[in-house]
This record gives C-alpha cells, structure tokens and sequence, in this order.
C-alpha cells in the first residue's frame, strides 16, 4: 500500500516537472511592464513625488521588490518543479496584496499623502500579475477544484452537526450583542424622524399618516407609506415596547439577527458545507455598513434578508432541473421549460414584499433575464432561450403600455452619470479592500471555467452576474445619489461570491499552513475594519452628530403658548410636551428659503425658536444663520457646545431692521457660553490718542449686561485692562501698547465657575492671571466696538484655553495654525471664529 502511494506521488511530480509554468513567466512579464508604465506614466500624472531623490528612491525600491519576488519564487523548483512556481507566485502576491491593503487602509500607521498614494498604487499593479498566476495556477491543478466540489457534502459533517450548530448560535449570539448594544445611545437621526412619525401615525389610527407630536394628531394630508411593510412592523414594536428610539430600531435588529442566519443558509447552499458558511456568517455579523443599517430605523434592515430569501430562490429556481415526471415526459417542456417550478411559489410572495419595501429590488427581473441570456449563451440549454425571448417580450410590452419608458427618461441617464469608483468600495470594499477583492475575483473567473459541475457554474454565473449588473446599473445608468443603503441589498451574495473564491483558491493551491495563514489575514482584515468603525458605531454618530434630546431641553422649559418653532428636519418626537399652541413651520427643505419670506414669518409671532443641526446649516440661508446669531439669544450649538443642534430664541424686540443689519453684514459677532473654556486672540495697535471709554470688545448677556470687556486703561491710556464684573476679576498689562506697533493679544479662560482662571497674554507672554470668585453666568454674546479708534484684525475664539508654548507659533504664522483641531489631554480642541480684514 505504502509503496503504491509513493509510486503515485512520483508519478504525479514527474507530471509536474513535464508542465511549463506559464503563468509565471507571464505574470512576471505582466509586472515588470505595469511598473514601468506607473514609472514612465502614472506617477508623473498623479504628481505623488515631491522631489526627484523621492521617485529615484520608490525606482530602486520597487525594482528591488520585483525581483525578490521573481527570484524567491524561482527557489522552489529544485523542491517541487517548475509547475509548483506558479503556484507560490500567485501565493506571494496573495499574501502582498492583503497585507499592503490592511497597511494602507486598516489605519495602523500614519502615511504621507507621497507614501500612501504609492502604496495603492503599487496595489494595484499586483492585480492583473496577480490574476493570470493565479489562472494559471489553478489551470495546472485543473483536477483539484472539481475534486473539491464533489467531495463538498453535508453528509460527510453530519458527524460534527452539533459542534456546527453550537457554532452558529455563538455566530447569532454575538450578532445580538452587536447590534442591541447602545441601541437607543444615539437620537433619532436622519430619515428615523419621519419614519417615527409614519409609524406612530399607524400606531394610532391605522393609517399610513405622519404623526404631528405638537398637536398631538395627524399631520393633515401627509400621507407616508413608504415602506409601509417595516412601518407597520415598527408600530407593532410601539405597541409592545412603548413609542421609543429602541422600540423602532428593535424591528431593524431583529431583521439583523435574520440575515445573518440567512446569509449561513445560502452559503451552505452554495458551498455545499456547514464550516465556511459559518465562517462567512461570521465575518458579515462584523460588518461596519451592515451594523449601521441593522440599528437604524429604516426598511433596509428588513429588505436586506427579504431579498436574500428572494435571491436564493431565483438560484433555485432558474438552475436546479426539474423532478416532475409531466415535464420529464414530455419531450418539449423537458427542453424548453425545465425548471423548478415549486419554487415560484415563494418568489411570488417575496417579490411584491421587496417592491413595497423598495423600488430598488426589482433589480432581480433584470438580473433573472440576464442570466437567462447568458446562461444560453454559455450552457446552449433551449429552456433559457425561450425565458429570454419571454422576457424580451414583456419589456417591450412594458414600455409600449406600462410606462416604463416615462420611468427610464426620469431615472436612468445612461452613462452621463458617473459613480463607478464610488460603487467599486460599497459593492467590493469587504472583507478585503477594493484591490484584493479584484484580484480575488478575476482568479475566481478560472474557477467558472475549469469547473465541470454545471450546476455549481450556474451558481457562479449568478452570483458573477449579480455583482456586474448592479456595479454597472447603479455606477453608470441610473443617475441616483450615491449611498450603500440604495444597493445594501445586493451586496450579502457578493461577499458571499468573494470568500466562494478565496476559499476555493486557498483550498486548492495551499496546504493547511498557508490556508490557516490566509484566513487569519481574512478575518483580521474584516476586525480592523470592524475596530476602526467601532465609535462610529457605538460612540459617536459621524452619520448625525445631533443630539436634539439635550438641545430641545430649552424649549420645552422655556417655550410660551402661541410661539413659533421654525426649524430644518429635526425630529419632532423631542417637542412633544410642547404646547398644543405652538405652531411649526419648516425654516428650509433640501433648498434654503429665502430670507425674506422666514423673516416676514418671524414677524408674525410674538416670539419663537429657530433650530436646525448644526452639520445642515448650509441648507439654511446664510443671511437667516447671519441674523440669527447676531440678533437672537442662542442656547446650543456652534460656539455654545457639542450638541450639534442650533437653537436660537426670538422676540419682537429682537427683530432689528433688516437694512442696518445688511449695512454691518460680517461684522465678528460671537455666541458663548461663559461656562465654558475660550481664548480669544487678535492683533491690536493703539492710536496716539485713545478714547478710554471706547473697548475693543464687549461680551453682554441677553439682558445687555456687560458681563467682560476689554478697553484702554482710562488712567495711563498705554495699557490693556480687561473688567470681568460678572465674575468679579480685573487684569492689566503689564507692558505699554501705545508704541505704534502691532501687537498680540490673547485673553484665556479654563471656565466660567468660582475657581476657573483667567490670564492676560502680550506677545507670547503671560502678563497676569486671575482666579474667578464668582459664577461667570451662561450666555453670553461677544461684540467688537466699532468706536475703538485703533486697529484690529485677525480676531480668533477657540474652544480651549491656549498655552503659552503655542503662542509663539501661532505668532510666527499670524495666527494660521498648521491644522484645525489641537488634542490637549485626549480632548480634542478647535478654533471656533476668527475674522480677518
């Protein structure tokens, strides 16, 4: 027995060594040709070298990697033949490709812009060197993945179902930590506001109506249905849960736990084995895109496993043959209309349910007539050409009576759009980045085609199509804002594509070693990019960071009965205690309204608020944010705190003329919270002769008090006096100002409590410093004199105390800081203002 199996190995290995490794010397040929190209042609295009020693340094650099990489390979001959060094070219490259990308994109080190851009770029030339050793590689083994796919049985892991099984839960288990952690840390967001009020509006009659939470009824003649599937499905969540942000985002995590188990089903499906299905469940639970979308309010969590479901049966059903014995039998539908027609039954109930959810599912028509086409095209079975001309007829009927062509003309602009690069990352961008998935999948095209299994080719087919149609659809032809939730729906099948590929590269070319190396890379791959979303996720919202719960606290302790509340797409659900009088009016749309018709509404209440998030302010007209914070009282916001939420209070008396307001437009007016920490900084120049009694600047409370000013000392008039009454500090410089020259000052506070310091700075230099003995008070608004006689310019306000060590630099540079956050104690400080001639 021994002797027959080393009798086979030899044979095998002399078989090897008669095989000429093509793929090497073409992938090398293909390598050095791409990196002179990028030398002679790229590089210079793109300007990433600074000087000509850097380009020099990346030539001999790169030179040197490419023959490395040659040469290493060429050492296994004498171990394995000749045939083996396509193998471990492909395999180096493998290994480069994701190891670059997790340097590049996984944030682990900090890259120039110079190092960073020559990084990808050398990424990408490993992509096409990368496919054809890969190809070839794969040709050379051509028996090996058809090996693998028969011995692919659920039958022979019915021994380990248990352990299998016990897998899948922990897989759930985590998915449930994952996504009911923090549900409700974050305020409702974006489209959760109006999703909130259709569903409570459902919640309450029965109708698909928006909710008004002011008047505590329904929005009059604002229908809102879309989605009405998950909506309904939200109101039932109120129902049992209470009307709540965790309430509503329940029903999307609870759909999450579904698609995962879902995205398991279909791997197995497709694999054909429990252990990598599991494996894939468990690198979509760690998903960043998916995670957002699953704890969001949105009928995208439920589309999301709805169309998995769909998809899997139309794989079902256009590939696998037919076991009724009528079609059998009879000779015409056994060529022509072999399918699994059981299967329809499901497609029908699933396919309305997605539409409802979102129009963008219909996708799968198009995707089940293209492969239809293709699949006639490459397998010449005549039951595909009779769906295709079906489907080619019931197109054409559309457009004649249907109106799809109105549809098309409204929608599709066909290749004018063009959002290609963006859909490459949202459709390929995980588990590997963008580069390696290329690489990835043009190996896994010679799987497609080695393979003799023709119901797993038609698998590939689909999942291949898939992937294509919706890349080229949504990248080229639809003209569509750009988003993952608009195409979340197709993208489980293409990472489900993505590790069918690699998983049966790896499996077939390397051996245990290098197979547990890959996939060590793999899900390291998928955690980084799990670790670097991770505050994004559970922290803080970069989607909305608002925080409407705290900012709208003022309203409702400080609203009277018949006022205004003029705001942008906040979420109403926060102002539901608010008076029933309270009228709400919406201060901008996508579009700014115009400043005259918001302030003839102001006009027409004796007092209000005007809120909008503060990341939206460019939808508001920049006069009305202009007029706002010069005018009116601000309680959050820019300035005032992190909130994220512009909240201003209004009344008559605070509504100024508006032609005095235009005459003094961009004048530095500031909103502060005297509680807070600041410095403001300026450059100032005393005139020979000073008024006394004229400041350079005033900080005033709502009610006119002077709470600090900064004015000319009135006994000496060569030195700076800052009055602090509301805190009960007095400063005076030390150093004389009358001299003629410029000079800079900076005044600083650590906060406005009993406690809290003040300090006075002079040209880099500490004069005086304070400490506070009374409360400082709150809001606060900073003015210039226009009656100072001297000069100003340059006038600054950070959100932090500035040390005297970085005076001299912000000196040096006339007060333009080299970046535009500082991190002083792992707080993150920025400048808030600043006003130059």
């Amino acid at each position: 027995m021994k002797r027959t199996k080393q009798n086979n190995k030899t044979q095998e290995r002399k078989t090897e060594q008669v095989r000429t490794p093509h793929g090497f010397w073409l992938a090398s040929g293909v390598s050095i040709a791409l990196w002179m190209l990028n030398y002679l042609y790229v590089q210079p295009e793109l300007n990433v070298m600074k000087t000509a020693q850097t380009s020099v340094a990346w030539f001999y650099g790169e030179s040197l990697f490419l023959a490395l990489c040659i040469f290493s390979v060429m050492f296994f001959r004498g171990k394995e033949g000749w045939q083996a060094i396509d193998k471990y070219l492909f395999g180096l490259l493998l290994v480069i490709e994701i190891s670059v990308g997790i340097l590049v994109y996984g944030k682990l080190f900090l890259f120039d812009k110079q190092t960073l851009s020559h990084l990808i770029l050398f990424q990408k030339n490993l992509i096409l060197p990368g496919i054809v050793a890969g190809i070839f590689a794969l040709y050379n083994r051509k028996d090996n993945p058809n090996a693998i796919v028969e011995s692919q049985s659920n039958k022979e892991e019915s021994g380990k179902r248990l352990y299998y099984t016990i897998g899948l839960l922990f897989v759930l288990g985590l998915m449930g930590v994952l996504l009911f952690y923090r549900l409700d840390y974050f305020d409702l967001y974006s489209d959760e506001a109006q999703v909130t009020e259709g569903a409570v509006g459902y919640y309450h009659t029965g109708e698909f109506n928006r909710w008004d939470f002011v008047k505590d009824k329904l929005r009059p003649n604002v229908d809102y249905d879309r989605g009405f599937p998950h909506l309904f499905l939200v109101a039932q969540s109120y129902k049992v849960f209470g009307i709540t942000p965790w309430a509503g985002r329940f029903v999307s995590a609870l759909f999450g736990l579904i698609f995962i188990g879902l995205i398991y089903f279909v791997a197995r499906y497709v694999f054909k084995s429990r252990l990598p299905a599991l494996l894939i469940a468990l690198i979509a639970a760690f998903y960043p895109e998916y995670l957002l979308l699953l704890r969001w309010t949105r009928m995208y969590a439920v589309l999301m496993p709805v169309y998995l479901l769909l998809f899997y049966f139309s794989v079902k059903l256009l590939t696998e043959p037919s076991k009724s014995n009528i079609i059998l039998a009879n000779k015409f539908l056994n060529t022509y209309a072999n399918f699994r027609y059981l299967w329809l039954v499901p497609i029908a109930l699933l396919l309305p349910f997605c539409y409802f959810l979102h129009i963008n599912s219909l996708f799968i028509l198009l995707l089940l007539w293209m492969f239809c086409i293709f699949s006639f095209l490459i397998f010449k079975e005549r039951k595909y050409l009779l769906v295709s001309l079906v489907g080619l007829v019931l197109f054409v009927l559309g457009i004649l009576f249907a109106g799809f062509n109105d549809f098309i003309a409204e929608h599709f602009s066909f290749f004018e759009a063009n959002n290609s690069k963006d859909y490459q990352w949202i459709l390929a961008g995980y588990p590997f980045n963008l580069e390696t998935s290329l690489l990835i999948l043009g190996v896994g095209l010679g799987i497609f085609f080695l393979l003799k299994d023709k119901l797993t080719r038609k698998k590939i087919l689909f999942f291949y199509l898939s992937l294509f149609l919706t890349y080229l659809i949504f990248g080229y032809i639809i003209d569509y804002s750009v988003s993952f939730r608009y195409v979340c729906f197709a993208t489980a099948p293409v990472i489900i594509l993505i590790f069918w590929n690699f998983y049966f590269i790896v499996r077939t070319l390397f051996g245990k070693l290098m197979r547990l190396s890959l996939f060590l890379l793999l899900m390291f791959s998928a955690l980084l990019q799990f670790y670097n979303k991770y505050e994004d996720l559970y922290v803080e919202n970069f989607t909305s960071p608002a925080y409407p719960s705290v900012a709208f606290r003022d309203i409702l302790k400080n609203h009277k009965a018949g006022e205004l509340i003029y705001h942008h797409w906040t979420p109403m659900f926060y102002l539901d205690e608010v008076d029933t009088s309270i009228t709400e009016k919406m201060i901008a749309h996508y579009e700014p309204y115009p400043f005259s018709e918001v302030y003839e509404t102001l006009q027409q209440y004796p007092g209000g608020w005007l809120t909008w998030y503060t990341f939206y302010g460019h939808r508001v007209d920049s006069l009305v944010r202009e007029y706002a914070a010069t005018n009116f009282t601000q309680y959050h916001g820019h300035g005032i705190d992190n909130t994220g939420v512009q909240v201003y209070r209004y009344d008559q008396s605070m509504l100024r003329d508006t032609s005095i307001f235009k005459k003094f437009l961009g004048l530095p007016v500031a909103n502060l919270d005297m509680q807070n920490a600041y410095s403001i900084a300026c450059w100032v120049s005393f005139p020979p002769k000073i008024d006394p009694a004229e400041p350079l600047f005033r900080i005033k409370s709502p009610q006119k008090d002077v709470i600090l000013e900064v004015k000319p000392d009135s006994s000496q008039g060569k030195l700076l006096q800052i009055i602090y009454p509301q805190a009960d500090v007095s400063l005076e410089s030390l150093s004389s100002l009358s001299d003629g020259k410029l000079h800079h000052f900076v005044w600083t506070q650590t906060g406005g409590q009993i406690g809290d310091t003040c300090t006075l700075f002079i040209d880099g230099k500490k004069e005086v410093q304070q400490i506070l003995s009374k409360d400082a008070g709150r809001l606060a608004k900073f003015r210039i004199n226009l009656k100072f006689n001297g000069f100003m310019n340059d006038i600054q306000i950070y959100d932090f105390p500035l040390r005297e060590y970085l005076l001299p630099q912000i000196i040096v540079n006339k007060n333009v800081l080299d970046f535009e956050e500082l991190i002083f104690n792992e707080e993150k400080y920025k400048m808030l203002y600043r006003w130059v001639r």
